[in-house]
């Protein structure tokens, strides 16, 4: 980061994509041809009835030889903020610093946005919840993508996006 530092001074940084992923959907066949990820595991919690491991590593995969990436997952991208915060203050500024991914205490280093979402009244839907969760939780400057990110939107969908958009903290157009 201090590269980036020395070429173009910056105050504020978007830390988007900072949770571990592999955009793997199902085994993955890592550096070798003999190692592959095993993805049945005996995980008693599937939101939504989906894989919970698809574009992650394994759950029961091992950091330090005692922690299960089902125990830290959430951890990973507070430490990023934690560091670029921390980075930052070295440079006496007062950082500016948006995260998709955070976990409880992540409200002292940073503020939120809800991750892509798709263009469709459901997300619209979704995002005021979403957004209010965070508040609850400590996080006030959180937003979602306006007009949604995947797929296409509608004259109507933006508008009301905008319009609603216009009560969160933090927004953006991302269609």
């Amino acid at each position: 980061m201090e590269y980036l530092y020395d070429q173009v001074p910056f105050s504020g940084v978007w830390l988007d994509m900072n949770e571990i992923s592999n955009m793997c959907d199902g085994p993955c066949v890592p550096f070798t041809k003999e190692a592959v990820i095993d993805y049945s595991k005996d995980i008693p919690y599937q939101p939504g009835g989906s894989n919970i491991e698809t574009a992650t590593i394994p759950l029961n995969s091992s950091h330090f030889g005692v922690l299960t990436e089902a125990n830290v997952h959430a951890f990973f991208g507070l430490m990023h903020l934690y560091n670029t915060y921390e980075f930052l203050k070295t440079k006496g500024k007062l950082p500016f610093i948006i995260t998709r991914s955070n976990t409880l205490g992540s409200n002292r280093f940073g503020f939120h946005w809800t991750g892509d979402n798709v263009a469709n009244f459901t997300y619209l839907r979704l995002s005021i919840s979403s957004n209010f969760m965070f508040g609850l939780w400590g996080i006030h400057m959180v937003g979602s993508d306006i007009c949604g990110f995947g797929g296409n939107t509608t004259v109507e969908l933006c508008s009301r996006f905008f319009q609603l958009g216009s009560l969160y903290s933090f927004s953006r157009n991302h269609n």
